[in-house]
């Protein structure tokens, strides 16, 4: 969903509509920060390669996956880490939801009902945002 996100991003940039660009934007980058904050606390009492290494997921987009596969092998909670997987991965998911997702998706709503042009890509990648948001709520309460 954030790959559509930046897509659409540039088409507003493009189509001179930049508020609506720099608003996802800041919804991403507030979303990055606060999830690399969420890895840190996590996370301080480890080594430092094992920081980076959380750091680097975070910030190539592959935390989600990561966390859901260390939930699948019902992986332990490490000596050192501040919180379970199952609470780092669950406030991780309402970050995101609450900081980017649904804030993403009004700004995509907004910038589509008030576009003359309004066009597949823009209302696909509302969609995707809507479905990525029931997923990742669901997921939340599992």
């Amino acid at each position: 969903h954030r790959f559509s996100d930046f897509f659409m991003s540039r088409q507003y940039v493009a189509e001179g509509k930049d508020v609506y660009a720099y608003g996802i934007l800041v919804t991403i980058s507030a979303s990055m920060l606060l999830q690399l904050l969420i890895v840190y606390a996590q996370n301080k009492k480890m080594s430092g390669r094992r920081l980076l290494k959380e750091v680097l997921f975070t910030l190539l987009f592959l935390k989600p996956a990561v966390d859901a596969s260390r939930l699948a092998r019902n992986d332990e909670k490490e000596k050192g880490l501040s919180m379970t997987i199952e609470t780092e991965s669950g406030i991780s998911k309402v970050v995101e939801v609450v900081i980017e997702s649904i804030p993403a998706s009004i700004i995509q709503i907004v910038a589509f009902f008030t576009s003359k042009n309004k066009t597949k890509t823009a209302l696909a990648s509302i969609i995707i945002s809507a479905i990525t948001i029931a997923f990742v709520t669901s997921t939340i309460s599992y």
